[in-house]
């Protein structure tokens, strides 16, 4: 043991201090473990417990010892470097801090040396005076620190006012104002107001004041009418938008040309745009209110993008007229200024609530904002004149395109519209960006007094007043004044003067340099062809007639403008102001949600004068001469002696896919009630006018309704068809015949040419009332007990079932059951039958679709409901007509056919035969008559009346021929009888091939049924045994479908 205690005591004194910085604290432990193996023998260590610990910590030391250098040797290393470098730092402070004091304590020295030399070398003889020697020198320091401070204020106020102009020419107005604001706040402190010296400067920097409040004030006068190229709200908002980042953006955000030529500060005259809307709905809208921070809805903001600037994040999600207080509350930053700055050559800005916002914060900082109410208020009333006559260059500009030969012509009212659009949305961005000073104003001063409420509210009624003013004038200068008739004649004569005139008195001074023709009535060919294209030396000039141009132009009065450029093909009427009704009425309610969001005491003295004048103009004036002119129209054209026969009688349209002309009545009366029903959707459903308008077309419709029904009653009171589809007969399964027609599809497909929504699921138990939009869906044919596989056996299915309808005039019993249908052969009574059905289709259609128009969300307005009526009554009275067309196309057939079984020529020899007349008169005159009715048809009524007539008239034409045959059983008809029969089918079916719709669709099965007859009867074969033969002989060549029709015909023995 004191071997091993002497063994420690040797190593602890010959350590190095490699080890350790302190030796004595080095640890011995593995040097100990190796004196032992080495002294003792390897088993006896080896069985040792002590030694065996020993040897397992040694090594968890030195394998923790190779995780650290292996594994965090650059984390050491970079640990040591920085301790290293902490030290330095360290010991730098250190030696600082000393060399610090040793200056202190030579100060001190030096002071008390000089103490002891005033008071008499003794440095403790007085103590008293040497702490007031202390404090004189602790006021030598202030007084030299305030005599350096003034220096320094005396070299900043000389320096301002040059700061000033340098910031003013780079159109910092926001800097200028805030330099000139703080220098004016240090000219007048305590320790600068006394020096004289600084007089001219303060006369420099309160010039530079006036001054400033005259460009704060012009400049907010330009910003708020409509004089800078301040962007629109929608350019704002896009302008609002992530910027991509480009390649050295922060070189673009740090040099000064590339903030002011940024894409959105180069848009010029930006208002003009959207002038051009003709809804301004974002106008009209109410405000949203702002909701600070991001919402989950708000779009996720792209890695590529630039951040955008503070006040861009506040107004990301501004959509309404009222500015967020967050914006309002947010300080301006150079930047923010210089981004809006929108040229380098004038005060302009790029867009248009910041500015508002930097102009009413400079206003504010030089004590000015009172005088925003008093010079910019009470500006406002002047300026909007100003800005009507503005819009007119672009008016002109666009006048002068329309000029080039390539542009559209006859544009009516296109410019009048145009210019009213422009102007109206001029004056609600002027509401807008006034609501937007206010708002700036209100927070600047934390408060408007009543006082300055009362200014407000008076200059706001008062720019009301002046754009409702404006509009007006300009609505009776494009309406004119009221005249009486016999006074038309000359008021056209004298404004045809006004404006020849004009033109002689300006041609000199190239008023309209770009070529606007200001005489109407001057060939403009003429003009054109002794116009040649423009050379270089023309088009040189061209800026100088059209600044003379612009001159001119905003120097006219209204009436001027509207004769000489807007209304220069046409002259003043009033029957422009429906156009403009709507549209009046909407900017007028828009005016006023505008005035009751940004001034809400104001909002119930708006006036409306625009729009009041427009309806006292259409109640007092246009409305009569309306009414007047469409009551006097219609009756006029009804009592014409070819009111509803048809105007296309003679003219083939079967090569082209356009429906037939209407009537001379029904084109009448949709001409005629066209501007009514534009009133209908421009005017107010809850105003009187709506109701007068109503009135007058419900009166019209119904005196033309009742002229129809007593005419298609002329047309239909004697036929047969007539009868059977009638109201006034009681039996109801002629009620359900009618029921059936509508079932049809092509009955549907022939509504679907009229009406796009007509279609239904079910049938309708009225037919003659159905309701408007309303149609009955295709029935599916019986089956008669088997399955149907094709289309032929369909039709064959469904004309079963109309025949079923037909089953009285079928009564094959009595010899003469044809006499008894009253038919027409007359072409030109058909063809008006189907004018006046087409025409009514048309007119229903055309009239429902113009109440539409005034309907919203499809639903059918309490007022306009008696016209709903009315309306659906001609509908019903058209399908009436079509349903009275086919069935007699079906009574001509049948009254024809009814003759054949009881001609004697089939029985015996005739003359005319003899003579070789081989022919059967009545069929032969049918077949005429079918050609001559289908062509008549599709002439008058168009392809899809000719489907609906003759729809399965050749299964008509086969049926009947079997019944005929059937007939002539059991009498011997001659072989020339036969022959005859066999000329009649083969005319019938060439008859039927000259149909169209039958010719698309024909099939030889059609009369095979009746070519199998006649076989029989050329056989002298009764129809039973013919049948039996089919059933019993499988290859005679009679196919299934022959088969089938002689089956067919067994069951029409049972009708």
């Amino acid at each position: 043991m004191e071997s091993l205690s002497s063994i420690e005591s040797q190593l602890n004194t010959i350590s190095s201090e490699f080890f350790e910085p302190d030796p004595r604290k080095f640890k011995t432990l593995h040097h100990v473990i190796n004196v032992l193996a080495a002294s003792e023998d390897q088993d006896d260590l080896q069985s040792n417990d002590a030694y065996v610990k020993l040897q397992r910590q040694h090594k968890i030391v030195q394998d923790g010892i190779e995780v650290v250098v292996s594994d965090h040797y650059r984390e050491l290393n970079a640990g040591v470097v920085g301790l290293g470098k902490v030290s330095r730092q360290f010991n730098d402070a250190l030696l600082q801090v000393q060399r610090l004091r040793r200056q202190v304590k030579a100060v001190q020295k030096s002071l008390v040396n000089d103490l002891n030399r005033e008071g008499g070398g003794s440095q403790n003889s007085n103590p008293s005076s040497q702490q007031n020697s202390l404090r004189d020198l602790y006021a030598k320091k202030k007084e030299c620190n305030a005599v350096l401070l003034i220096l320094e204020k005396l070299a900043m106020l000389r320096e301002a006012p040059r700061r000033y102009d340098t910031l003013i020419q780079s159109h910092r107005l926001h800097a200028a104002i805030s330099h000139l604001s703080s220098s004016l706040t240090m000219l007048f402190s305590e320790d600068v107001a006394s020096v004289q010296a600084l007089s001219k400067v303060g006369e420099d920097l309160m010039m530079r004041k006036g001054g400033a409040e005259d460009l704060c004030t012009d400049a907010l006068c330009d910003l708020i009418f409509l004089r800078t190229g301040s962007l629109t709200r929608n350019q704002e908002k896009a302008r609002l938008r992530p910027r991509a980042k480009t390649r050295g953006s922060k070189h673009r955000r740090g040099n000064s040309y590339h903030r002011h030529r940024t894409p959105s500060s180069n848009v010029s005259d930006s208002d003009s745009d959207s002038a051009s809307n003709a809804s301004s709905s974002d106008e009209s809208s109410s405000a949203a209110s702002f909701m600070g921070g991001s919402s989950a809805s708000s779009p996720t903001r792209m890695n590529n993008s630039a951040p955008p600037l503070p006040h861009d994040k506040l107004l990301t999600q501004y959509t309404g007229r009222l500015l967020p207080e967050k914006f309002l509350s947010s300080t301006i930053s150079d930047a923010d200024e210089m981004e809006v700055i929108g040229s380098n050559t004038k005060l302009e800005y790029s867009s248009t609530i910041l500015p508002t916002k930097i102009i009413v914060k400079s206003m504010g900082m030089i004590g000015r904002v009172d005088d925003i109410i008093r010079n910019v208020m009470s500006r406002a009333a002047n300026e909007v004149a100003s800005v009507e006559r503005q819009t007119r260059l672009r008016t002109l500009t666009t006048v002068e395109d329309s000029q080039r030969p390539d542009a559209p012509k006859d544009l009516g009212l296109h410019f009048v519209r145009s210019h009213l659009f422009k102007v109206m949305n001029n004056y609600m961005d002027v509401t807008r960006r006034m609501g937007y000073c206010l708002q700036c104003i209100n927070h600047e001063k934390q408060g408007i007094s009543d006082k300055d409420q009362a200014k407000i509210k008076r200059n706001i009624l008062t720019i009301v007043e002046s754009m409702q003013s404006e509009i007006k004038d300009f609505l009776v200068c494009v309406l004119g004044e009221e005249v009486d008739d016999d006074k038309n004649e000359s008021m056209e004569r004298r404004s045809l003067l006004h404006r020849q005139t004009l033109s002689s008195a300006t041609e000199k001074k190239s008023i309209f340099s770009l070529s606007i023709n200001t005489d109407p009535t001057k060939n403009r060919n003429d003009s054109s062809k002794s116009s040649p294209v423009r050379s270089r030396r023309t088009r040189r000039r061209s800026s100088v007639g059209a600044s003379t141009s612009a001159t001119l132009v905003t120097s006219m009065s209204a009436s001027q403008f509207v004769s000489t450029v807007l209304l220069r093909s046409s002259a003043p009427s009033v029957r422009h102001a429906l156009p403009l009704r709507k549209y009046v009425a909407r900017w007028c309610d828009g005016l006023a949600l505008a005035v009751k969001e940004i001034f809400p005491e104001a909002a119930e003295d708006v006036d409306q004068g625009a729009k009041t004048y427009l309806d006292s103009v259409i109640e007092e004036r246009l409305l009569p001469l309306l009414q007047s002119d469409t009551v006097d129209s219609v009756v006029t054209s009804l009592e014409s002696p070819v009111a509803f026969r048809s105007p296309v009688i003679g003219t083939s349209l079967s090569t082209t896919n356009l429906l037939p002309a209407v009537t001379h009545a029904c084109s009448t009366l949709l001409d005629k009630t066209e501007p009514l029903f534009e009133a209908l959707h421009r005017l107010p459903v809850e105003g009187e006018i709506f109701t007068a308008v109503l009135a007058v077309l419900e009166h019209v419709i119904l005196t033309f309704a009742s002229r129809a029904k007593q005419r298609s009653g002329e047309l239909m009171s004697q036929l047969t068809s007539y009868e059977m589809l009638g109201k006034d007969i009681d039996d109801s399964s002629k009620n359900f015949f009618s029921v059936s027609l509508e079932r049809q599809s092509t009955f549907t497909q022939l509504m679907g040419v009229y009406f796009e929504d007509y279609g239904g699921s079910g049938p309708n138990t009225n037919p003659d009332s159905a309701g408007v939009g309303v149609g009955v869906g295709a029935l599916r044919p019986p089956t008669l007990g088997r399955s149907v596989t094709t289309e032929q056996e369909m039709m064959d299915e469904v004309f079963e079932e109309e025949s079923e309808q037909l089953k009285n005039l079928f009564n094959f019993d009595e010899t003469d059951y044809g006499a008894k249908i009253t038919s027409t052969s007359d072409i030109q009574h058909l063809a008006d039958i189907v004018a006046l059905a087409h025409s009514l289709l048309i007119l229903s259609g055309k009239l429902e679709d113009r109440l539409k128009a005034t309907e919203t969300a499809g639903k059918i307005l309490a007022k306009t409901r008696n016209l709903h009526i009315s309306v659906n009554g001609l509908r019903t009275l058209g399908k009436k007509l079509c349903k009275v067309l086919r069935v007699e196309i079906q009574a001509n057939v049948i009254k024809s056919m009814s003759t054949v079984s009881q001609l004697d020529d089939l029985f015996a020899e005739s003359a005319a035969h003899a003579a070789g007349n081989l022919r059967i008169e009545p069929v032969s005159d049918l077949c005429e008559y079918i050609v001559r009715a289908s062509e008549c048809i599709i002439t008058v009524g168009g392809a899809g009346m000719e489907h609906w007539a003759f729809g399965g008239v050749e299964l008509l034409f086969s049926k009947l021929f079997l019944r005929s045959f059937k007939y002539m059983v059991g009498h011997r008809v001659t072989l020339q009888g036969i022959e005859l029969l066999q000329i009649s089918l083969k005319e019938a079916e060439n008859a039927c091939l000259g149909i169209g719709v039958i010719k698309e669709k024909f099939t030889a099965e059609s009369f095979s049924g009746a070519k199998v007859m006649l076989k029989a009867f050329h056989d002298n074969t009764t129809a039973d045994e013919l049948e039996e033969f089919i059933k019993n002989d499988k290859t005679n060549g009679v196919t299934s479908v022959e088969k089938g029709w002689l089956l067919a015909n067994k069951r029409l023995t049972m009708l």
